[in-house]
């Protein structure tokens, strides 16, 4: 498989979801995480002019620098749930800014 292939074996790497009262949560581990990985999958879809320049114009509506950008934080907010990924998020602005549990691992040697 190459790396930019999307298959359904790739879908296995989505994080696992449990059931909560409140509905469908992310469960994730705390070395992975929600989002780990390189994103070197791509996901592609055809659709007309018009959308496609709405799309562009809501991306920069929205402050992203692009749409592969707004994309990419739909598909994750979607798999994710708004909880999830701002956990993921503020997570990884403590680790920047050298607070919270995974700021020991920022630098760190193999």
């Amino acid at each position: 498989m190459t790396s930019d292939a999307f298959t359904e074996d790739s879908m296995d790497r989505t994080a696992a979801t449990s059931q909560s009262s409140s509905g469908t949560r992310a469960m994730f581990s705390r070395t992975s995480g929600l989002m780990a990985g390189a994103a070197d999958v791509e996901l592609k879809t055809r659709v007309s002019f018009e959308e496609a320049e709405s799309f562009r114009r809501l991306a920069r509506e929205l402050g992203f620098g692009s749409t592969s950008d707004l994309l990419r934080k739909m598909v994750q907010l979607r798999l994710h749930g708004v909880d999830g990924v701002a956990m993921m998020e503020r997570q990884r602005l403590e680790a920047v800014a050298g607070i919270g549990p995974q700021s020991a691992l920022v630098g760190a040697t193999r």
